[in-house]
């Protein structure tokens, strides 16, 4: 049994520690000034109902706190989902069809355009490579996104070229 328990433990360790947002590892920026431009927000879709291809059966709901991520900013939602990186404007993907929550508070703010957005999001796959369940993934997407939302004034290079 202990041996299970520090299994368990050190798998949770690695899971945390590796993740992108670890507070040791951040570096602090002022996102949260609306001195800074427009708000930009994090929201979730329900990942098992953008999943369903049709209704075939009786009406359930999922088991598992899956989520899509994504960043809305402007108006616009950019997301990464398998068969690519997209932005739409007024709602994120499937979202007449699947429940989707937009977080109450503003992740940050920015003064970057929409078209810069739209650029990096087009070149995306070219940066960071194609789409990972694990390594690559949407929520891998909305880190990114933020993170050139929150500290750059200009239009990242990569996304210009």
């Amino acid at each position: 049994m202990k041996f299970v328990l520090r299994m368990i433990f050190l798998t949770l360790v690695v899971l945390v520690t590796s993740s992108a947002g670890w507070w040791w590892g951040k570096k602090s920026y002022k996102c949260n000034d609306p001195s800074r431009g427009e708000p930009y927000y994090f929201g979730t879709t329900k990942l098992f109902c953008m999943t369903k291809k049709g209704k075939r059966d009786a009406p359930s709901r999922g088991t598992k706190v899956l989520s899509h991520r994504w960043i809305q900013y402007k108006g616009y939602y950019f997301e990464r989902i398998n068969s690519g990186d997209i932005y739409t404007y007024g709602s994120s993907t499937e979202s007449d069809k699947c429940s989707t929550q937009r977080e109450s508070k503003p992740a940050g703010y920015s003064s970057l355009s929409v078209d810069c957005i739209k650029r990096c999001t087009n070149k995306y796959q070219r940066k960071y490579g194609s789409y990972g369940w694990w390594g690559n993934n949407c929520h891998h997407y909305a880190n990114r996104i933020s993170e050139i939302l929150c500290t750059k004034t200009t239009c990242p290079s990569w996304c210009e070229y």
